[in-house]
């Protein structure tokens, strides 16, 4: 379904020269009228290096990742050290990405202690639920 309402060929020339921002989900949800978590996982499938986390009610149910994203999210309770968790707490979320703690996200032996992920995370009210976009500038140096 997702090739035929976002044929590969025109979302990829469509995203190959922005980086990816709320605004630019927007726009892409509109254009193709999709919703969200449609766009974001074709967004995933064709970034390569970033993954999509989707939580509700303040826990990880689903994940779906580039197939350059090397890490793995494990389901299960949000980190306090998220900004996903701040929607939870009915506390603003920014709509841009922010620099969180690896850790809270990403389950795996080679983080170091202080190396930091990119955050954006997308509120869904009306399922309780956030969509949590995730990248890594440090993929390549960790392994």
């Amino acid at each position: 379904a997702s090739e035929l309402l976002m044929p590969e060929e025109i979302f990829k020339e469509k995203i190959k020269y922005e980086d990816l921002s709320y605004k630019m989900l927007q726009n892409l949800t509109e254009e193709f009228d999709t919703t969200l978590t449609a766009t974001g996982r074709r967004y995933v499938e064709f970034s390569g290096y970033h993954a999509m986390v989707f939580s509700t009610n303040s826990e990880i149910t689903w994940f779906s990742k580039g197939e350059d994203f090397p890490y793995y999210i494990s389901p299960g309770k949000l980190s306090e050290d998220s900004v996903a968790i701040d929607f939870f707490k009915n506390e603003e979320v920014p709509n841009t990405f922010q620099s969180v703690l690896a850790s809270a996200w990403l389950d795996d032996y080679r983080l170091k202690d202080d190396m930091e992920i990119e955050e954006l995370s997308s509120p869904l009210p009306y399922y309780n639920s956030v969509l949590s976009f995730l990248y890594s500038e440090n993929e390549e140096e960790e392994y």
